[in-house]
C-alpha cells in the first residue's frame, strides 16, 4: 500500500478524539520535531485516555505497548501491555503498519491509519489510529504516543470482540508543513463501554 501525502498538504482527521490527541500534541511539542515524552499529562487527556497507548521501539520487528488504554483492551479482548502492535493487524499489513511507524519515528512524521477491525464472526467496524512522535531529553525519538477510536460500526463495538484489523489507508503527516481540516466528521459520543483506565508497565 502507498502511504498518502497529499497534494495540497492538507489533512482530514475524521475523529474529534484523534484531533484533540493531535492538538494536544502539537501543542506542547512547542515547534520541535517531536513532543517530550516527560511533557505528556495524563490530566490533560483524561477523556481520552482508554483509548490511549504508548508504544516504544526495541527494533524494527519489535514495537511494543508500554502503556495501553483499557478501552482499546476492551475493544480486542485482550491485554496489549508488552504486546507487539504489528499482532493488532492483518498479516499483509504489517508491513504498511511498519512502514508508517518507521516514518514516524525516523521523519519524524505523524502516522494516520484508516482502518476495518473484523470479529471472528466478520462482523466490522471502522477505526481511526493515530500516532505521534515522543523524544527523550536528548531529542531522540523513542517512543509513539497513539490513540485508536471507532468512526463507524459503534453498534458491533457493544457487542462484539475484534481479533484483527486490516488498513485501508496510510497517511504521513509533516505538521510543520501540511495543514490539517480543523472540523473533525465524527463528534465525541458516549464510550460504548464502562468507565476505563490507563494500565501502565512500570518495567
Amino acid at each position: 500500500m502507498e502511504l498518502d501525502r497529499s497534494a495540497d498538504g492538507r489533512f482530514v482527521i475524521e475523529h474529534a478524539g484523534t484531533k484533540a490527541v493531535f492538538d494536544y500534541w502539537n501543542a506542547i511539542r512547542n515547534g520541535h520535531r517531536a513532543a517530550p515524552r516527560d511533557a505528556i499529562d495524563p490530566c490533560a487527556l483524561r477523556s481520552h485516555l482508554p483509548q490511549i497507548f504508548i508504544l516504544q521501539k526495541h527494533d524494527d520487528e519489535h514495537i511494543t505497548f508500554r502503556l495501553a488504554g483499557t478501552g482499546l483492551c476492551a475493544i480486542f479482548g485482550r491485554e496489549f501491555r508488552d504486546q507487539n502492535i504489528f499482532s493488532m493487524f492483518a498479516g499483509d499489513c504489517t508491513e504498511t503498519a511498519r512502514s508508517v511507524i518507521r516514518h514516524v519515528m525516523d521523519g519524524p512524521h505523524v502516522g494516520l491509519l484508516a482502518t476495518t477491525g473484523y470479529t471472528i464472526d466478520k462482523r466490522e467496524a471502522d477505526f481511526e489510529m493515530m500516532l505521534l512522535p515522543l523524544m527523550d531529553d536528548k531529542g531522540t525519538v523513542c517512543r509513539i504516543l497513539g490513540c485508536l477510536f471507532v468512526t463507524q460500526g459503534q453498534s458491533v463495538l457493544r457487542q462484539k470482540v475484534f481479533v484483527r484489523q486490516r488498513i485501508n489507508k496510510g497517511t504521513l503527516i509533516d505538521p510543520d508543513a501540511d495543514r490539517v481540516a480543523q472540523d473533525p466528521i465524527h463528534q465525541l459520543r458516549s464510550n460504548p463501554m464502562p468507565r476505563l483506565y490507563l494500565i501502565r508497565n512500570n518495567g
